[in-house]
């Protein structure tokens, strides 16, 4: 499914739906009451603590689906979670009311667990949102990322809830990050069979696509992989199905001059796959921060989609809410 665009001849819009359930759970006190956000209760802890002693029946996905389920079901007891579920549904509703034609769930803010790290009432959170967007939202296009580099509970929740994309920070290349080093083992490979195997378990016809994050902000690269063709070779090799582009922190733009890399690059590889293997090969070029009307025409030029962040963010910062005002403003004069 491509992303369908909301105003002809400009990149499609996908709006971010950032989730604060990392910071309810792993920030300070102040912080959290700084940012207006609930504080958990003592029967919160308990709930989290009791997942988390069951761990090992929530992370073997492929035999324990129902167990998945009863833990997401069970998020809704979590004192925040109805602040949690308002919010996003409240932001999504600006986003579909001013034309925005994909919305992308993910949880903020750092600090960040990893992967497996991250506790179960986290994921059983997310994916519960993800059940709720997908049926007040059963048209649009949805994506999903899981912070920090948990494309495989991202790409289940995805299959489960047919959400079209999930955004995966790790399938390419290791890098060091704030909270660890990004994995990288066989990834990518590992996403595409736990895609099919579980459409197969979930009776799916519909899988969603893999994007794939280039040069990830926030994270420093080995020497080798500084040089953005050096991931730009692989995307033939490696199957990719769509690739993002980042500044090097969130709300930073893109560099023009990767984009424009990159868009050769792709547009090179479509003719050969075309002409030499006689079948269409498309891969969106993404752009994952700093999307503004101020470089709307650098967006215009290259990209198929901008994903959107903090750009709609009260006081442009990305862990406020959505300002309605903002998204209104963009929308009427992104063409």
């Amino acid at each position: 499914m491509s992303f369908p665009s909301s105003i002809e001849g400009s990149p499609a819009v996908c709006g971010m739906l950032h989730i604060p359930v990392d910071t309810i759970v792993a920030s300070s006190r102040k912080w959290k009451s700084n940012n207006n956000l609930p504080e958990p209760t003592s029967s919160d802890w308990s709930f989290i603590s009791e997942v988390e002693k069951q761990k090992f029946q929530y992370l073997n996905v492929f035999h324990n689906m129902r167990t998945i389920e009863v833990v997401e079901d069970q998020t809704s007891t979590l004192s925040f979670y109805h602040f949690l579920e308002e919010r996003m549904l409240e932001e999504a509703k600006i986003y579909d009311e001013n034309g925005i034609s994909s919305m992308m769930l993910e949880n903020i803010a750092a600090p960040y667990f990893v992967r497996n790290s991250i506790p179960v009432a986290i994921l059983g959170v997310m994916g519960r949102l993800a059940k709720v967007l997908r049926s007040n939202y059963p048209e649009m296009k949805l994506g999903i990322q899981l912070l920090a580099f948990a494309d495989n509970f991202a790409m289940q929740i995805a299959v489960r809830y047919g959400f079209d994309f999930i955004r995966a920070e790790s399938p390419l290349f290791c890098g060091q990050r704030p909270e660890g080093n990004s994995p990288n083992a066989g990834n990518l490979a590992s996403l595409y069979l736990e895609r099919e195997l579980f459409a197969n378990e979930c009776h799916c016809d519909k899988v969603p696509d893999v994007y794939v994050d280039l040069q990830k902000k926030h994270t420093i690269f080995p020497e080798g992989t500084k040089d953005l063709g050096v991931w730009l070779d692989n995307i033939l090799f490696q199957k990719l199905e769509g690739i993002l582009l980042t500044g090097s922190s969130t709300g930073k733009s893109v560099d023009e001059r990767d984009l424009a890399q990159a868009r050769a690059v792709i547009d090179s590889l479509e003719k050969q796959v075309r002409d030499e293997l006689g079948f269409e090969y498309k891969v969106p070029l993404i752009i994952g921060s700093g999307a503004s009307l101020s470089n709307a025409d650098m967006c215009r030029k290259f990209a198929d989609a901008v994903i959107v962040g903090s750009g709609f963010k009260v006081n442009g910062f990305w862990e406020n809410c959505v300002d309605a005002d903002r998204v209104a403003r963009f929308m009427e004069n992104w063409s």
